[in-house]
């Protein structure tokens, strides 16, 4: 299996596990990937990956379906910061959620060896 389509199936995970559990779904499907492929050094960088193109693709879902550039005006207004900055704190979230449980799971798992 190649790495680009690794990521992608991965990524599809982090899609389900996020509509069925929020946010704490990137850090169960990350920690168990982190388990299940502790063997390679670069599994937390691809669930970070996977994970970042996994909200960007339920964030781009949500764009098509509603003024989702309005809220963000809103909420950087709020937060007074740009408007493109909510969108890579979106995207930041899962990625560095998704790395760091995966390699915490992975060290774990390494250590009970």
């Amino acid at each position: 299996m190649t790495w680009t389509i690794r990521v992608l199936l991965l990524a599809g995970a982090f899609v389900a596990a996020t509509v069925a559990l929020g946010w704490w779904g990137v850090a169960v499907v990350a920690a168990c990937w982190g388990v299940i492929a502790r063997a390679r050094r670069s599994s937390a960088l691809e669930a970070g990956l996977a994970a970042l193109v996994a909200w960007a693709a339920l964030l781009l879902a949500d764009a098509a379906r509603g003024p989702i550039g309005t809220l963000a005006s809103i909420i950087g207004a709020t937060l007074q910061i740009k408007p493109v900055s909510v969108y890579v704190v979106t995207l930041a979230l899962p990625a560095l959620l998704a790395l760091t449980a995966a390699i915490v799971a992975r060290s774990l798992a390494l250590a009970r060896r």
